[in-house]
């Protein structure tokens, strides 16, 4: 028998493609009333005025503090999707699907496989190294990149500086930890989308917005802007030490996800299997 799962999807604008899917749990991550099926929870313990860079966190942090903190003594799962990235099932392929195949493809409960493991995440990718970049060092032998030099190429100019400053903020074994990880690994489980128990989130939700906290008044030295008004900085981050966290403190597998394209009326898998 599977363990009980609930699924929460979260949204910054209302989309109506899944409202027929019933085992979705569907999460207003803008504090605003967007319509439709979306639960906004405005009224509740949150974050949203930060949702500028915090993004679809201001969602996860109002579900953990409003639902998950209830359900700490239950033996079951919670699973993060958002609007138009979902796990699926054993059903999906690498072929495309249209939307009108979602359906079947939607992961609607918990795997037995699961059973041995404290946490999935998203099938990984791999950060390659760009053909600009193998130019420019006339390298064409090494063809990855970890992923805190795609973390530095990604945020530009005075990335190093605001790295220094945000890993200051977290305690120093831990700030060890995570700077090797992402100095030896190109491997990545994205996108802020994990299951877990109640317990395990608890643990993880206590102490990544504690540290975010802590680094929203870090001054990005090329903007001027504080982190905390930089647009998506603390979801990035997020992707990142999620990544390591739950690699690193669970016993973990992983689980395929797919993209939707609204504009193509496709789906596709995301991440390679490792």
């Amino acid at each position: 028998m599977t363990k009980k799962i609930i699924f929460f999807c979260t949204s910054h604008k209302r989309v109506d493609y899944l409202n027929n899917f019933s085992h979705l749990k569907l999460i207003s991550c803008s504090g605003k009333d967007i319509g439709g099926n979306w639960i906004s929870l405005h009224n509740k313990d949150n974050i949203n005025h930060k949702f500028l860079s915090y993004a679809d966190l201001t969602a996860h942090y109002l579900i953990w503090k409003n639902e998950i903190k209830n359900l700490l003594n239950e033996k079951m799962l919670i699973s993060f999707s958002q609007y138009r990235r979902h796990w699926v099932n054993n059903n999906f392929t690498n072929k495309n699907y249209s939307f009108e195949d979602l359906e079947n493809l939607i992961l609607k409960e918990s795997e037995k496989k699961w059973d041995d493991y404290e946490s999935i995440l998203t099938t990984p990718f791999i950060f390659k190294k760009k053909f600009i970049e193998k130019l420019k060092n006339l390298n064409f032998f090494e063809s990855e990149v970890n992923i805190k030099k795609q973390m530095f190429q990604s945020l530009g100019n005075g990335a190093e500086s605001i790295y220094e400053k945000i890993l200051s903020e977290l305690p120093n074994d831990l700030a060890i930890k995570f700077d090797t990880h992402i100095s030896h690994t190109n491997i990545l489980s994205a996108h802020g989308m994990y299951i877990s128990t109640p317990k395990i989130l608890d643990n993880f939700f206590s102490i990544s917005f504690d540290w975010y906290e802590k680094c929203e008044s870090i001054i990005d030295p090329v903007s001027n802007l504080t982190l905390v008004n930089k647009p998506r900085f603390f979801q990035y981050l997020n992707e990142r030490f999620s990544d390591f966290w739950f690699k690193n403190f669970t016993d973990f597998t992983t689980n395929p996800i797919c993209m939707c394209h609204f504009e193509k009326n496709k789906l596709s898998l995301i991440g390679k299997k490792y």
